[in-house]
This record gives C-alpha cells, sequence and structure tokens, in this order.
C-alpha cells in the first residue's frame, strides 16, 4: 500500500533517476552539490554517475592529478563497517599475476567526510563508462532482438572477460556476491584527455529538480541538498570513447570466501541462484550461477530469467520450466524461518504447483 504524504518528508521529484530522497536523514547519503570539493579540494564534483541503496556516486576532477574519477560516497551507516574499502584493499595488496585484474574495479584512493547525516566513507576508482545492462531489451524495448545484440565476437570477448574478473576474485578468496550486467562496465577511451567543458559537451549539463518538503521549503535544511541531480546517461557517447574491454564493479555485497554473510544478502532477483533463495546463503557457487546468467545476457540480449513484477516466484517458475523440478520442497525448507507461516505456507503450495 502507498504511503500517504504524512509518512514522508520529501515530496517526490519530477525527474526519474534519482536517489530514494527520504534517505537524506541521519546515517543516510550525504548531500552533495555540482562543484562540492572534498579531500582539501582534490576533488571537484562535475557530474553525477550513479546510485544505489547505500551510496551515491559522481564524476569528479582530480585537481592533484588533473584527471577525472569516480567518487563513490557511502552512507553513514554503512560507512560504520565499510565492507567494500576492505575487499578492495585485499584486491589492491593481490593485484599482480592474473589477467582478470584488469577486469576488476581498482582503488586509487579513499577518505572521509564528516557531514550533517554522519561520517563518510569515500571510495575513489578510474571512469567507467555505461553499464551492458543498458543494451538490453528492458532498456530499449523499441529495438529489435537482432539489433539489442552485441557483435559475436564482442560478446564472447566481454563474456570471457566477466568470467576472467570472477575466476581473479575467488582465486583471492572474494566472492563478488552480486555478479550482473548493471556491475559491468565498458571501459572508456582516451577521457584523461577531457577538459571540464568537454565533460558537459558530451554528456549534457547536469539536470537538476529542487529538493521540497511536504511541510514547505527546506529552509536551510542541511541533511538533505538543495537540488537531486539526474544520473548522466553514458550509453549517449559515440562508440569513438568506448574499448572493447570491461570492468567489474560494485563490491558492496562482496565478502571473504572463508567467512561468508550470516544473513540473507541482497542480491539481484534475476540472477540468484535457487540455494540462495531458499537457504539465504551466498557462496563460491551462487557467483558462479549469476554469471551464467550475465554470460546469456550478454550474448542474447536479454535476461535468462526475467522478473517483470519483481517476484521471487516469477523467478523460480522459469528456473523450474529451464532446467527442471526442483528437489523436494520440505528439505529446501528446512532452514527456512518460520517467522511469517502464512507466506512459508505459499512457498510450499507453489513449489508444489511447478513440481
Amino acid at each position: 500500500m502507498m504511503a500517504t504524504s504524512s509518512a514522508w518528508r520529501f515530496r517526490p521529484s519530477r525527474l526519474d533517476n534519482i536517489e530514494q530522497l527520504e534517505n537524506y536523514r541521519q546515517g543516510g547519503f550525504h548531500p552533495v552539490s555540482i562543484g562540492d570539493v572534498f579531500c582539501s579540494g582534490r576533488y571537484r564534483i562535475l557530474h553525477k554517475l550513479g546510485f544505489g541503496g547505500f551510496s551515491t556516486v559522481w564524476l569528479a576532477r582530480d585537481k592533484q592529478r588533473d584527471r577525472l574519477v569516480s567518487l563513490k560516497i557511502i552512507t553513514a551507516e554503512d560507512s560504520n563497517s565499510c565492507n567494500e574499502l576492505r575487499i578492495l584493499q585485499h584486491l589492491k595488496q593481490n593485484a599482480k599475476g592474473h589477467p582478470g585484474c584488469d577486469h576488476t574495479l581498482s582503488l586509487l584512493d579513499h577518505f572521509t567526510i564528516e557531514g550533517p547525516n554522519g561520517c563518510h566513507t569515500c571510495l575513489v576508482s578510474p571512469l567507467g563508462g555505461p553499464d551492458l545492462s543498458q543494451i538490453c531489451m528492458y532498456h530499449n524495448p523499441d529495438r529489435s532482438a537482432a539489433r539489442r545484440r552485441l557483435r559475436g565476437a564482442l560478446a564472447r570477448k566481454f563474456a570471457r572477460q566477466v568470467t576472467l574478473a570472477v575466476e581473479y576474485l575467488h582465486s583471492r578468496g572474494v566472492a563478488h556476491g552480486d555478479v550482473s550486467n548493471s556491475n559491468v562496465l565498458i571501459q572508456l577511451a582516451h577521457v584523461e584527455s577531457w577538459a571540464d567543458r568537454e565533460v558537459y559537451e558530451l554528456l549534457g549539463s547536469p539536470v537538476t529538480d529542487k529538493v521540497r518538503l511536504f511541510s514547505g521549503e527546506l529552509n536551510n535544511m542541511a541533511s538533505a541538498p538543495e537540488y537531486v541531480v539526474e544520473t548522466a546517461n553514458l550509453s549517449n557517447l559515440e562508440s569513438i570513447w568506448f574499448t572493447d574491454k570491461i570492468v567489474l564493479i560494485d563490491f558492496s555485497h562482496s565478502f571473504m570466501l572463508q567467512s561468508p554473510p550470516p544473513e540473507d544478502i541482497a542480491m539481484t532477483m534475476s540472477y540468484c541462484a535457487p540455494e540462495v533463495y531458499f537457504e539465504g546463503q551466498a557462496s563460491v557457487w551462487s557467483d558462479i550461477w549469476a554469471l551464467g546468467c550475465t554470460i546469456f545476457e550478454i550474448r542474447a540480449g536479454r535476461q535468462l530469467f526475467e522478473s517483470f513484477l519483481g517476484g521471487s516466484f516469477e523467478v523460480i517458475r522459469q528456473i523450474v520450466r529451464t532446467l527442471g523440478k526442483l528437489p523436494e520442497p520440505c528439505a529446501m525448507l528446512t532452514s527456512m524461518s518460520m517467522e511469517n507461516p502464512k507466506e512459508d505456507s505459499r512457498l510450499v503450495m507453489f513449489l508444489q504447483s511447478i513440481r
């Protein structure tokens, strides 16, 4: 059921591709505006690259080295024990001797900032291009199936590179935890030559919308920015700026293989292995399942298991139709929580109906 306006602080924005405004609160996002500078003036914000449930990502100018970088600012709550930073530092210490290293996100710098919503960890990495999901069916519904697909040779090259990246992580004792096409970026060429003026010529000027409260204007409310910024569409760049190399990003759900997370993980549903649905545990094997789904999507131009309405039942039904019957439901439900018996009984009946 939709919440009434009294349950929300911020009025909905006219922009679609933005972060959840209600997360501008204590422990949440850090308010950022175009032109802000961080780390003693070293990094200056030029544009918006993306967002998630735990961070916002910005295009910044590294003034010390005169280069463009990606600056990820993590929520204050998740900065207290920043798993992503620990994983990236571990990989940086073991970065040589494997071809998959070239296709895995590298950490250039990190620092912390104090803001009105708390202390935030900031991760600096090389600027990447658009993610592979932007060329697939659900992002380009007007394109024919043939035109949605990458050329065969390029698709095979990308599939090999993402496989090398996952193999590299596993060889270093790390599981990615959220392998998907949205976390695979096409690497860009010659971006180090872009001046600030060229950034706006190529990506367009930042599109903004003023932030408003249901109770009125912000009145210098410190926890939220004066305006939100729409994510730049890097897929609109001309092909001359793209390389034939990819990079696997986003290690917010990653973990060391010898110490998997004890709680349920937040994987993208269409890439989620059956044991993650029923047992709530990720492993090297769930990484490999997600990798297989990703490779299929790279070549076919569509997801292998699509979740149009976002429900797990829908994905499970497609898995059964594609791969055959699941094991007996009772065996799979032994480790499930019975905090919601009504929901669990619905799942049992569903599994029985598709056996």
